[in-house]
C-alpha cells in the first residue's frame, strides 16, 4: 500500500502538508502523495497514523492547503522524463536520482521515489518545468519537487550531464535520418 510507505517520509519532516479536498493528498513541502485508501485526515488523525506520542507532537507542523491543482491525471504541460536507472549521485549525504527530459537534466531525492518501489510500472513527467509528476498507469499518484544542487561540484556535474544528453540526442537524430 502506497500510503504506508509515505509514513517514514512524513515522520522525518517537521512540516506535513494535507489537502482539504475530497481526494486528499498528504506529504511534505518537497513531495506530495495521493492519500487514496485513507479516511479523511486532520492533524490529530495524521499524528495517530504516524504513531507520534502526544509529548512529541509539537515537533511537527501540520498545514492544510486548499489549492492543489497540479495533481491532475492529465496535464498538457507533461513532458516525459527518463529515469537513468543506474545513475545515482550523492550530494551532502542525500542520494539523488537523475532524470532527463527535453534535453535537460533534473535531480530527484531517491527517498521520494521509494513509496513507488512496489508499483508494477511508473511513469515520470516534468510539469511546467517545475516539478516531477509520478503516474501509475494514467493516474497521478505523486508530485515531487526536483532537487536543486547548488555547490560547484554539482554544477560541474549538471554541465557534464547536459552535454552528454545533448550529444546523445544529436547522435540519435543523425542515426534516425
Amino acid at each position: 500500500m502506497l500510503t504506508k510507505k509515505i509514513f517514514p517520509l512524513l515522520k522525518s519532516s517537521s512540516a506535513i502538508l494535507l489537502t482539504d479536498e475530497a481526494h486528499q493528498w498528504i506529504g511534505t513541502p518537497s513531495a506530495m502523495y495521493s492519500a487514496e485508501g485513507l479516511p479523511q485526515l486532520d492533524e490529530s488523525g495524521i499524528m495517530a497514523l504516524l504513531d507520534v506520542p502526544a509529548e512529541k507532537r509539537e515537533r511537527y507542523r501540520v498545514e492544510k492547503i486548499s489549492q492543489f491543482d497540479f495533481c491532475s491525471d492529465n496535464d498538457p504541460t507533461d513532458m516525459a522524463a527518463e529515469l537513468v536507472e543506474d545513475l545515482v549521485i550523492c550530494s551532502h549525504g542525500v542520494k539523488m536520482r537523475v532524470l532527463f527530459s527535453a534535453g535537460k537534466v533534473y535531480f530527484c531525492n531517491s527517498d521520494y521515489l521509494k513509496p513507488f518501489d512496489d508499483e508494477e510500472s511508473i511513469s515520470l513527467y516534468i510539469r511546467d518545468k517545475q516539478y516531477i509528476a509520478v503516474k501509475c498507469g494514467f493516474i497521478c499518484k505523486g508530485v515531487i519537487a526536483p532537487a536543486r544542487l547548488l555547490d560547484k561540484t554539482a554544477q560541474k556535474l549538471i554541465n557534464i550531464a547536459n552535454k552528454l544528453m545533448y550529444d546523445a540526442t544529436a547522435t540519435k537524430k543523425e542515426e534516425d535520418e
